[in-house]
């Protein structure tokens, strides 16, 4: 229900007018308790030898569905004898004046917004007809507390939306505070990785470079087995650290679009693996493929998933690599792919394919450390966009990307 704020003057204004200007017996405003949907009054003036605690009484919408209804779609709303009723209900307000003996009323309904918030009833205890310059000048003043109402509704709604914009900002201040905290925590573990932890490795290696050194052809055999395991542990403990430094400086890189012809950055990384041991994967490019992205970042992203596509289809019999897009035909959205035909996977594992070091395969069968696709969906997510795949196992793997979160404006 609109509270009685400021509007409450107008209210009395209002009654005390009516009376004044028109021969009746009692002038009264109500406004609709939305919840219970329930006309609730909130000032009467009384004529002379009229008395009526009408404010002690409501009128609910289920009892009356009838006269709401046409509070709602009539201009004005009358009953001039006893004996006018709406349907099968008694009309106005005279469920609640009857008991002194009133004959007629005039209503009109308060709107806002084409909804019904109010009503202003002029109650006679006599059977009278309602004149047009009567009905009139009510609907003036019901016009003006309609003004009213909606401009205190406004004020009630901008200091709500004030509130909730202080809350945000307060939110906002806090939140903004624990992830400068977090960051700093995180360029303090990036340090670690990338200093502290590698003395450790660097002194199992050189170790490991001193026993050879001294042992050189005296190398017992039984030793060189769990030398090379350990030689290759760390190697790969090395690779690891800089592989998850390099995802944290990835995550601290802001995105600054420019244009970016995907086609040719597809068309290079590919020359540039068919020169690494990969000349027999042949490799389907679509023309024309032009976005807005990071250059730098979208050149890892797609480096990543190409080199995947050729690292895993390398074993097929005829390799094939092929990378194109389409719109989505529910949102628009130009969705990539890089599509191959190598050892593929189940999709029950697929939940797996971007977390940190998770592998789908062993190390022996294909190189990497498991990072590649986390880096990549930090990239493409970093965009506002999303990656997903879909595979079989031995029927290849496709994998899909957006670099926005919504259609492009071309």
């Amino acid at each position: 229900m609109i509270g009685r704020g400021e509007s409450q003057g107008m209210f009395h204004f209002v009654t005390e007018q009516l009376l004044k200007v028109i021969s009746a017996n009692e002038a009264s405003v109500w406004l609709l308790d939305t919840s219970s949907q329930r006309l609730v009054c909130q000032d009467t003036c009384e004529g002379p030898n009229f008395k009526h605690a009408i404010q002690d009484f409501s009128l609910e919408r289920s009892e009356y569905p009838d006269y709401f209804a046409k509070l709602e779609t009539e201009q004005h709303v009358t009953a001039e004898s006893s004996s006018e009723v709406v349907g099968t209900e008694p009309t106005g307000m005279r469920p609640l004046l009857s008991p002194q003996g009133t004959h007629s009323d005039v209503a009109v309904g308060l709107q806002m917004a084409n909804a019904l918030v109010g009503v202003i009833c002029l109650s006679s205890t006599k059977a009278r007809h309602w004149q047009d310059d009567e009905i009139q000048f009510l609907l003036a003043l019901a016009s003006q507390l309609q003004i009213t109402l909606a401009t205190e509704h406004l004020k009630n709604a901008e200091k709500q939306l004030a509130e909730v914009n202080t809350h945000l900002d307060q939110l906002v201040r806090e939140r903004t505070s624990k992830l400068e905290i977090a960051n700093a925590e995180l360029d303090a573990f990036a340090k670690t990785l990338s200093h502290d932890l590698k003395n450790p490795i660097a002194v199992i290696e050189t170790n490991c470079w001193f026993i050879r050194d001294q042992c050189q052809a005296s190398l017992p055999e039984a030793m060189e087995k769990p030398l090379v395991r350990i030689e290759n542990t760390a190697k790969r403990m090395r690779g690891q650290i800089a592989d998850m430094v390099a995802l944290y400086h990835l995550s601290q890189k802001s995105i600054v679009r420019e244009t970016c012809n995907l086609t040719e950055i597809v068309k290079d990384i590919s020359d540039n693996l068919s020169t690494c041991g990969y000349q027999n994967v042949q490799m389907n490019i679509q023309e024309g493929l032009v976005d807005s992205a990071s250059s730098e970042l979208l050149r890892s992203a797609l480096d990543n998933l190409l080199s995947n596509a050729f690292k895993y289809s390398a074993t097929s019999e005829a390799p094939q690599v092929d990378f194109g897009a389409e719109v989505s035909e529910i949102d628009g959205i130009v969705i990539y792919h890089v599509r191959d035909n190598g050892v593929g996977f189940a999709m029950a594992q697929a939940d797996r394919l971007f977390g940190l070091f998770q592998r789908l395969h062993s190390s022996s069968q294909f190189e990497g450390n498991g990072v590649g696709l986390a880096s990549t969906k930090r990239i493409i997510q970093n965009h506002g966009g999303r990656i997903w795949a879909e595979s079989e196992p031995n029927n290849g793997a496709t994998f899909f990307f957006t670099l926005h979160s919504s259609p492009v404006i071309r």
